[in-house]
């Protein structure tokens, strides 16, 4: 069973290298019961903050390919530019 203690002062907190070696001698169901809690105290999912920055950015260039602001290329364009980008730094 699980003890509550009080919160403990800054300067007597375990580390993060303590706190993950003791988790490994827990029971594996232990220490996917705490995973789960700890990445649920999380406020926000960095992942997540990435992949809605991501899908931003690509409905801003659609919809600026969409209005003519910026020309697109063909596979074949790209694939050309690369090549030159390539040769350019040999």
């Amino acid at each position: 069973m699980l003890r509550h203690h009080p919160p403990e002062s800054e300067s007597h907190k375990p580390s993060a290298r303590q706190v993950y070696a003791t988790g490994l001698r827990l029971k594996p169901r232990d220490r996917v019961s705490i995973a789960r809690r700890l990445l649920a105290s999380v406020e926000r999912d960095p992942v997540a903050d990435e992949d809605e920055a991501f899908d931003a950015m690509l409905l801003r260039r659609f919809e600026e390919l969409r209005s003519g602001a910026v020309k697109g290329h063909t596979a074949e364009e790209s694939l050309a530019m690369v090549r030159r980008g390539m040769r350019r730094k040999r």
